[in-house]
């Protein structure tokens, strides 16, 4: 029997360490933490406007890799909502606020989706919904 309590905190501290990859532009470590045909999407408002996306990881990954001067932001979460599920399939979602040089600048909602395969946790779905930050 799988220990839930063990699974919640090691799903929570690989949530934390793809957010930290992907803020880091530390690409290899993001793709070794993918399920094989994973997916990334998000809802993002803009300008008063409302823009959507999708795509597999792998071409998010290509698209970063392309990057010539990529944008590194820190993304610390502030509230947490961990759900492990027989101990193979996993639901996070993570209330954070990116930051671009100590500044905020997003508030995003993430959602992931891992899946136990073989012993080892890997993400099949990272998305999010994100907003301004507020500038007190």
């Amino acid at each position: 029997m799988t220990d839930q309590t063990s699974d919640e905190q090691t799903v929570r501290l690989l949530v934390e360490q793809l957010i930290t990859a992907a803020g880091t532009y530390d690409l290899d470590t993001f793709e070794g933490m993918m399920a094989a045909h994973a997916n990334i999407g998000w809802a993002s408002l803009r300008d008063g406007a409302w823009t959507t996306s999708t795509m597999t990881a792998e071409d998010w990954i290509a698209e970063a890799r392309s990057e010539v001067d990529p944008i590194l932001y820190a993304e610390p979460v502030d509230d947490w909502s961990v759900h492990v599920d027989g101990g193979h399939l996993a639901f996070v979602r993570a209330d954070a606020v990116l930051h671009i040089d100590g500044r905020p600048e997003r508030h995003n909602i993430d959602y992931f989706t891992l899946i136990k395969q073989d012993g080892v946790w890997k993400f099949l779905t990272v998305s999010y919904v994100g907003r301004p930050a507020r500038q007190d």
